[in-house]
């Protein structure tokens, strides 16, 4: 029996000097072969009290410096940043490549302070969204119980507006915003195949801003 059949070591070749290279390589990947799933993540804040909870959001942007997502300032996400900026973010995709029986798995989990981007960022934002998103924004608050009949009402209502031209649905209501994730580590987790170990490659940014990096065990 071949001895790799039984146990290997993956390797993250060459990993570049700054994380967002990398991370760019494997988010352009994950696109390729995952589609329209490929910019979902993982966000976990935490309030003053010290309570966690975590959500599915979707990556509506990235810089050099880190991340961007929409949220709105009624949720959840956004009262705790509010209290406790500091937030963890985390990617998985797992995937076949073309004519590859073997599964890449890549995730990559970002650490780092949380902030809202300028209101003519947000409102950048904002105009790209559909039509369905700008009503939400328009009619929901983020967790607060409801009346379902209530809710359909009055979004027949705006989409009738919005329809007959009476609405347009440009302006923002007030509660829409989008925010910057800043990152403070960056770890790339990688693997392909069965019976594999994965390799991880963790970059840190010092107080002077700059990045070290290097392999750690995974």
């Amino acid at each position: 029996m071949d001895k790799n059949q039984i146990s290997s070591l993956c390797k993250i070749e060459n990993p570049p000097p700054h994380p967002m290279t990398m991370f760019k390589e494997y988010l352009d990947e994950a696109e390729h072969y995952l589609k329209e799933t490929y910019g979902v993540l993982n966000l976990a804040t935490a309030n003053s009290k010290g309570e966690v909870l975590n959500r599915t959001v979707v990556l509506r942007g990235h810089d050099e410096d880190g991340i961007i997502f929409v949220t709105e300032r009624n949720s959840r996400k956004y009262l705790d940043i509010q209290e406790n900026n500091r937030v963890a973010a985390t990617f998985l995709w797992m995937y076949h490549k073309k004519d590859d029986p073997e599964i890449t798995t890549h995730q990559i989990r970002f650490t780092g302070t949380a902030t809202e981007l300028t209101p003519s960022q947000i409102q950048t934002f904002y105009k790209s969204e559909p039509i369905y998103y700008k009503i939400r924004s328009a009619i929901c608050e983020c967790g607060k119980p409801v009346n379902w009949d209530e809710l359909k009402s009055k979004h027949d209502e705006v989409l009738g507006n919005y329809l007959d031209g009476k609405e347009t649905l440009e302006k923002m209501n007030g509660t829409y915003t989008a925010i910057h994730i800043k990152a403070e580590t960056v770890d790339f987790y990688h693997s392909k195949g069965l019976n594999v170990i994965a390799d991880r490659v963790v970059y840190r940014r010092d107080s002077e801003g700059k990045w070290n990096f290097g392999h750690v065990c995974a």
